[in-house]
């Protein structure tokens, strides 16, 4: 979930269709990990199902749980394929350490089993209560994964792009005035008082060449401003060459992940692999979707500064 907005779920059906709120979209053909504690979602992972041995399924969740040792587990697989979706619940089952608390179910589509062979319950993935509650309160379910793709695909022209960059060389003429500049702006972001065009994205991609900029931007995320910073990020990126992009990509999945945004953060890592992205921003942010480090432990890494951000990119 994200901001402070919260949702009751008082049965397992709640909890199935609340299950596209979390990710933002409905699984498909995925088993989703829920970690709960207190009575409150803790963390979300979703995978791919393995079309055969499940073991590379069990080593990309691990983390979760070992992490986590006190949390209770929803293991829920979204498949039509009834004998895939216990086989994979078997597994994860077995791999669960056994003081574990875990529930198992498996959702067809439109009916939801606690266990193989059983009649199952009635579920709706796109229009159930929470689903309804959620775009009330501004958290909506997109149709699928690929659309949070197609949030942030480039929206600008090669010409565009390089007529923007001409004019912020002509307003910043020197590495420092596009540094003071580019901070500026993010002050102005973070106060709601930016409307980000191809200028002002031009703008803040050329000072991500600058360590200068990008570390005290990005160490400077917190909870209160990651809503801001998402969509700054995410506006440049779309309005920027992509190939630029790897630190504003790196910007929004920091973001996305502070605000309990995991799946948009999968998106910019499966970007960032194509670019060329700053490794000491990349491998942190793998490091922290691998191991399931949990957004609350962001305040204190950002605390420590770099160094913490060595430790941890070191820890993957």
């Amino acid at each position: 979930m994200t901001d402070t907005r919260t949702l009751s779920v008082f049965t397992l059906t709640d909890l199935v269709e609340v299950t596209p709120v979390l990710l933002g979209f409905p699984p498909v053909e995925s088993l989703v990990a829920v970690a709960c504690r207190a009575g409150s979602v803790a963390l979300v992972a979703r995978i791919d199902l393995p079309a055969g041995a499940p073991e590379s399924m069990l080593a990309q969740l691990r983390p979760m749980w070992l992490n986590n040792p006190d949390c209770t587990f929803l293991l829920l697989v979204f498949s039509e394929d009834a004998n895939l979706a216990w086989s994979a619940l078997g597994a994860m089952d077995a791999a669960l350490p056994p003081h574990t608390l875990r529930l198992c179910v498996h959702a067809d589509g439109t009916r939801w089993h606690a266990t193989p062979g059983d009649e199952g319950l009635p579920y709706d993935a796109r229009h159930g209560r929470l689903c309804l509650e959620a775009a009330v309160e501004g958290v909506p379910v997109l149709g699928s994964r690929d659309e949070l793709y197609e949030l942030i695909a480039p929206v600008l022209s090669e010409a565009e792009t390089d007529a923007a960059i001409e004019r912020v060389f002509d307003r910043y003429p020197t590495s420092r005035s596009l540094i003071h500049g580019a901070l500026a702006l993010l002050e102005r972001a973070d106060a709601g008082a930016l409307v980000v065009d191809a200028d002002v994205a031009a703008a803040l991609c050329m000072a991500t060449r600058y360590r200068a900029f990008v570390h005290p931007a990005l160490l400077s995320t917190t909870r209160t401003n990651a809503g801001a910073r998402r969509d700054l990020w995410a506006a440049v990126v779309r309005q920027v060459c992509p190939c630029c992009a790897g630190v504003p990509l790196a910007g929004l999945g920091l973001a996305s992940w502070v605000l309990g945004q995991g799946a948009m953060l999968v998106v910019c890592l499966d970007l960032m692999r194509q670019v060329d992205a700053d490794p000491l921003w990349s491998e942190f942010l793998e490091a922290v979707n691998v191991r399931a480090v949990h957004p609350g432990d962001w305040a204190g890494i950002a605390a420590g500064g770099l160094a913490a951000i060595e430790r941890h990119r070191g820890a993957a």
